[in-house]
């Protein structure tokens, strides 16, 4: 099928124009001995035409097909990253903001750390700290819970060392934030 390429419909008609078993079967339907010159060729003219049409049907069978092939990929695609987008949004909806954080009241900030905690168990993932924060809000935190680290650190090394100290932090949160 590859060496043919784009002449495959030409090559399958050419080969079933030629096929002196399928000529003599289409030949043995009729009775053509007893028919005329004219009357064979009109026989003739009506299996050339059935070999295009059967043809040009089973061409576009493949064609019909090879694209419902491709849209469902294609749509396959688009919905994972609909699906991916969409939990990238319910990350951010289930982050808690960093100004309510700061506006907490509660001594400690026990309730913005209990909220923390909820986050990081049911995102155990440091990305989603990091993709959830930018690097000021993420060095005040790891202030606030002692984490040391260095002042290159990125924002992925920063979460990981948060997300590790508030799972196992069970005093609130210092007075940085």
């Amino acid at each position: 099928m590859r060496r043919e390429g784009a002449n495959m419909v030409d090559v399958a008609h050419k080969e079933m124009m030629e096929n002196v078993e399928l000529k003599l079967k289409w030949q043995a339907s009729f009775d053509v001995e007893s028919l005329l010159k004219d009357e064979q060729g009109l026989i003739e003219m009506i299996r050339k035409s059935v070999i295009l049409r059967y043809i040009n049907m089973g061409t576009a069978q493949y064609l019909r097909d090879f694209r419902r092939s491709y849209d469902l990929k294609k749509s396959a695609e688009l919905r994972k990253r609909v699906l991916q987008r969409q939990q990238k949004n319910q990350e951010k909806t289930d982050s808690i903001p960093f100004k309510e954080i700061l506006t907490d009241r509660t001594q400690g900030k026990s309730f913005s750390h209990e909220r923390l905690t909820r986050f990081v168990q049911k995102y155990s993932d440091p990305s989603v700290l990091s993709r959830a924060y930018l690097r000021v809000n993420l060095v005040a935190l790891c202030e606030a819970y002692g984490v040391g680290f260095r002042r290159n650190a990125t924002k992925k090394d920063l979460a990981s060392s948060l997300v590790e100290a508030i799972k196992v932090t069970v005093h609130p949160i210092h007075h940085y934030c």
